[in-house]
């Protein structure tokens, strides 16, 4: 598996197959691929509630999506979160 590692990039839109994205000069692009590893920020951004209100995961004081031990969302084991969005039995996000 390939990584490719943007930085100072928004993530306009997700979706089954890929995602749109930013980039710092505001040119817009998309990627393809099915996997998907977002770990963006330091505070939860506001997908977290759209992750949550599409499954059985709540969130955290913080506003991070609470998952399972696998890292998945609660009801939709497909899907993953990490990152600053996750919140794993009340660990910080140094642990």
């Amino acid at each position: 598996m390939g990584v490719d590692v943007r930085t100072s990039t928004k993530v306009i839109d997700v979706d089954n197959l890929g995602l749109e994205v930013e980039g710092p000069d505001g040119q817009r692009s998309r990627i393809e691929s099915k996997a998907k590893v977002w770990a963006a920020g330091v505070s939860a951004s506001p997908l977290g509630q759209q992750l949550a209100a599409q499954s059985e995961s709540g969130l955290d004081r913080a506003g991070r999506v609470e998952v399972t031990p696998e890292l998945t969302l609660k009801g939709r084991p497909e899907v993953f979160v990490v990152g600053d969005l996750m919140s794993l039995d009340g660990l910080p996000g140094v642990a």
